[in-house]
């Protein structure tokens, strides 16, 4: 298994993952969002966007993949993320060739737009509450609900862009033990 596990907040990766673990389905190299993604959007803010400060951290761990020689592989976000961010494809193509390189498949879990508002942005685990303060960011619940349903969206306009094998998984059951083996078995 060499895989990103990509999707918008709320989507299940964390659960996917945990699940993984309950199984022992979890490869050996994990690399998480904060390794993959970190305060990115604090920094795309901060900085201009340039190619090279937006995609370094997925440089850093593709050099850790080439260097570690992992036979398989689970990297929680990666190049759809920031795409979701940042919709210029021209920034991640040598990234998403890289990937194909090392015969990476994606797997996206989506939620549908009718869930974004319980999955996404008032999140149970955070006891309903916007935790990441998107109302206040940008400017209503409607407005932070579209940008949820904008960012899934260029996810899966990715899809269209990439080189990668890729697999969608619509994650609205939440049985999570199903996604982690369907991962897993690669189906």
């Amino acid at each position: 298994m060499r895989v990103i596990l990509e999707g918008l907040t709320g989507a299940g990766k964390s659960s996917t993952i945990a699940a993984m673990r309950r199984l022992s389905l979890l490869p050996g190299f994990f690399a998480p969002e904060e390794e993959t993604l970190g305060e990115v959007w604090d920094e795309i803010q901060a900085d201009a966007i340039e190619q090279k400060l937006l995609v370094r951290r997925l440089d850093a761990v593709i050099a850790r993949l080439h260097a570690e020689k992992p036979d398989s592989f689970l990297l929680e976000r990666f190049h759809f993320s920031y795409f979701s961010l940042v919709p210029t494809w021209s920034h991640y193509e040598a990234i998403d060739s890289a990937l194909h390189a090392l015969g990476v498949t994606i797997v996206l879990l989506t939620i549908p737009e009718e869930k974004l508002r319980e999955r996404s942005l008032m999140r149970r685990e955070h006891g309903g509450t916007d935790w990441q303060g998107m109302i206040s960011h940008f400017g209503s619940e409607a407005a932070a609900i579209e940008q949820l349903r904008a960012s899934q969206e260029r996810r899966l306009e990715a899809l269209a862009k990439t080189r990668l094998p890729a697999v969608t998984i619509d994650t609205s059951s939440e049985d999570w033990e199903s996604v982690a083996r369907a991962i897993a078995s690669g189906k």
